[in-house]
């Protein structure tokens, strides 16, 4: 080898005229490893993260739709019963001749009477365990239910419920 090749910035394969070796060097080649293994792990948690975000928008949609499903359910029956209590304070004032003190007067032995014979001691309460409320307003009768909380006003479950 001259004294030339000796100092050139060239790799003894190439003043040898040998082929570069197309083997990895053993930290490129756990560089790559490691670089595959942080892929992995990404692409993991973001698939993760995207299960977890979609189970959490369809919960909170299926609560919604529940709660929407328990109000409508609480006044469908509400309302069920305020007709029918209703009906038992009219059939109470055409066979007495006046409106009933309070809804507690359409309890008793002549009940019967007034609901047509069908079952009456559950039609006394909303839908959360609370005796209807009756009213004389000027010209008849108003019945009604506060809601859930018990106290006038409110929204959803809480709202309150009139009838006529």
């Amino acid at each position: 080898m001259s004294i030339e090749s000796a100092q050139s910035p060239e790799s003894p394969e190439r003043a040898t005229g040998a082929k570069p070796s197309t083997q990895a060097t053993p930290t490129a080649v756990g560089d790559s490893r490691r670089t595959f293994v942080v892929l992995v792990a990404i692409t993991f948690c973001l698939l993760l993260a995207c299960v977890l975000g979609a189970t959490w928008v369809f919960r909170t949609f299926e609560l919604e739709s529940r709660a929407k499903e328990a109000v409508d359910r609480a006044r469908f029956e509400n309302r069920k019963k305020l007709v029918r209590l209703d009906a038992a304070v009219k059939a109470f004032q055409t066979s007495t001749g006046r409106l009933p003190a309070s809804i507690d007067e359409l309890r008793g032995p002549d009940a019967a009477r007034w609901f047509g014979g069908e079952p009456f001691d559950a039609l006394y309460v909303d839908a959360w365990g609370e005796t209807f409320r009756f009213e004389r307003v000027e010209g008849g009768h108003r019945l009604g239910t506060l809601g859930r909380d018990g106290a006038p006003g409110g929204v959803g479950l809480d709202e309150d419920q009139t009838y006529p």
